[in-house]
């Protein structure tokens, strides 16, 4: 397509869907206004901006994942259920719900550094608390509180990628800077995914068998029952117990 023809298509795209009327019914021009109203300041630091976000946003996702990859070895030391590992994540998208609106007001009324500046103190209080040495019954409190306070948190990098976009970047960038900020948040969730498993090691066993031996229903029950022993075992527990403050530390250092 020639480049002229490449041209008008663009600023096709980028003219107003309707057009403004004069008293008297004629259409009126906007395009020269519209133009000069619609120039963004370009800076070169605009794409630091948007991967400080895109960095706090993977955070917040990342904290947000952190007892799903982990859960079993989580239901060993604290006495979970399983509904009790589901509601961390639940209950932050709750807490994320029921304040979307406020934090887009916020960030709308008051400014986008207001939003990302509170956000940021809200996931480091989140994944702070966690750290501190305390007992199982008190931790099962402290974490369903963490979890609140970063589903808070995520109502910014959630809703912030558009106007972080259109307050940095031009308009053949915003697409691409709004993507960018979007996608760390799925990133930090599945890097739970690698991180908790790493660092939160499970004590099961599964020996290994010849071709010519079979397992037979007393073999799995033996197994089972063996793996159990080490899940109850207080030192195994002990063990687990300090895989997982060093997780809560790792998570603490990286936001911070």
């Amino acid at each position: 397509m020639p480049r002229s023809e490449m041209n008008g298509s663009d600023n096709c795209d980028r003219e107003p869907i309707l057009s403004e009327y004069t008293e008297n019914g004629s259409i009126q021009d906007t395009n020269k206004e519209a133009s000069s109203d619609s120039i963004t300041a370009v800076y070169a630091r605009r794409w630091y901006m948007v991967m400080m976000f895109s960095l706090l946003s993977f955070m917040q996702s990342a904290v947000w994942n952190t007892w799903g990859p982990v859960a079993d070895t989580a239901q060993a030391v604290y006495g979970w259920s399983d509904f009790q590992v589901g509601m961390f994540g639940s209950i932050a998208n709750i807490a994320f719900v029921f304040t979307a609106f406020p934090a887009a007001w916020v960030m709308d009324v008051v400014g986008l550094r207001t939003g990302v500046v509170g956000c940021s103190i809200l996931v480091v209080i989140a994944t702070g608390i966690r750290c501190i040495p305390m007992s199982n019954s008190m931790f099962t409190w402290v974490a369903n509180i963490s979890s609140i306070l970063n589903g808070i948190a995520g109502t910014v990098p959630f809703s912030g990628p558009p106007t972080i976009s259109a307050l940095w970047f031009p308009m053949e960038e915003r697409t691409t800077a709004t993507a960018i900020a979007a996608i760390f948040s799925y990133v930090g969730s599945a890097t739970g995914f690698i991180v908790g498993p790493l660092v939160v090691k499970e004590y099961f066993y599964f020996p290994q068998l010849n071709k010519s031996e079979s397992i037979n229903q007393s073999s799995v029950h033996d197994l089972l029952s063996d793996n159990q022993n080490n899940l109850t075992d207080p030192f195994h527990i002990q063990s687990q117990k300090h895989d997982i403050q060093n997780l809560m530390y790792i998570g603490t250092c990286n936001v911070r």
